[in-house]
């Protein structure tokens, strides 16, 4: 179980990187055998809400992983997308709040607290960042 989770996750941080770069192909290759593991309903959410990242509809993206927390409450990648896409509709404040959410699930992630790094550049704190 431990393993299946792992590499769900080296997987999905990935594609979260692809998506940052916006190679939206290599996504959809790499998350390929990943989707055939998950349950149907789950993988539709999880690569609706990175198309809709893709087309800078960060709000509907971000529906789309929050449904996938009840379903998943712990998903560190669903999370971390959500961050994300708070981060980029400037919506700061609540990018902060998952991302301490993380820290709390996996306090040893150097992408969380590079987003935490991000937020704070762009509040022009340069000293917490």
């Amino acid at each position: 179980m431990q393993t299946k989770y792992l590499e769900k996750e080296t997987i999905l941080t990935e594609c979260l990187n692809l998506l940052r770069q916006r190679q939206l192909p290599l996504v959809k290759e790499k998350l390929g055998n990943y989707f055939n593991n998950l349950k149907k309903n789950e993988a539709n959410l999880f690569f609706q809400g990175l198309s809709e990242f893709t087309n800078n509809n960060f709000e509907s993206a971000i529906g789309n992983f929050k449904q996938i927390i009840p379903l998943q409450p712990n998903d560190i990648e669903s999370l971390k997308a959500i961050a994300l896409c708070h981060f980029h509709l400037n919506q700061l404040q609540q990018c902060l709040n998952i991302c301490q959410q993380l820290l709390s699930l996996k306090e040893n992630d150097y992408e969380i607290y590079y987003q935490i790094a991000l937020v704070y550049e762009r509040q022009n704190l340069l000293e917490e960042a």
